[in-house]
């Protein structure tokens, strides 16, 4: 029983989500402006212990949406409102050298029947690198016994390449994506 009781509280440790609905409608608006790709699970080889803790709001007011946004560009679009039938930001800000840290944020735009709409996900990620070895060949020989050789493996511990952070990053996104459909297709249910 205690076992199930940790399990449970570690479950909800790894994703924990706040939403904000204003309308039950907006949810399928929302749902088609994410992207969803096929997920490996060769990250876990790379990362480990991802937590996700995500904001989802659904709004039809303007000044909700602003509140999110902390930078020029996005309070542009804003300004821009009148004339678009629809728009997107996404700002990302990873850290990945020794923890894999930072934000991702997207505002959706998007008017229908003269009504405007806004979708807005920003998710914090905290997780751990686990640490990668490169295996080194050695050639020891042993004068004392005939100059007989031979070669010893070993590992050396390296940084991530950029191709292997490149990787951890995009499968971050889609794993982003994959959870905020399946959180708001459970809202539904």
């Amino acid at each position: 029983m205690k076992s199930k009781i940790i399990f449970i509280i570690f479950l909800f440790t790894i994703i924990s989500t706040k939403i904000i609905i204003d309308g039950p409608e907006l949810i399928s608006i929302c749902i088609n402006n994410l992207k969803f790709y096929e997920t490996s699970n060769k990250y876990k080889k790379y990362v480990s212990n991802l937590n996700f803790d995500n904001t989802i709001h659904l709004t039809y007011d303007i000044n909700k949406a602003k509140k999110y946004c902390d930078d020029d560009e996005c309070m542009m679009q804003f300004d821009f409102l009148h004339f678009l039938e629809s728009f997107s930001i996404h700002k990302n800000t990873f850290n990945l050298e020794k923890q894999v840290n930072g934000t991702y944020f997207s505002l959706y735009f998007q008017r229908i029947n003269e009504k405007n709409s806004f979708c807005i996900f920003k998710t914090k990620i905290n997780g751990k690198f686990i640490q990668q070895y490169d295996i080194t060949k050695k050639l020891v020989c042993n004068r004392m016994n005939e100059n007989k050789c031979k070669i010893i493996y070993g590992k050396r511990a390296r940084k991530l390449l950029e191709s292997e952070k490149n990787f951890v990053a995009y499968s971050i996104y889609r794993i982003i994506d994959k959870n905020i459909k399946n959180t708001l297709d459970n809202y539904i249910k």
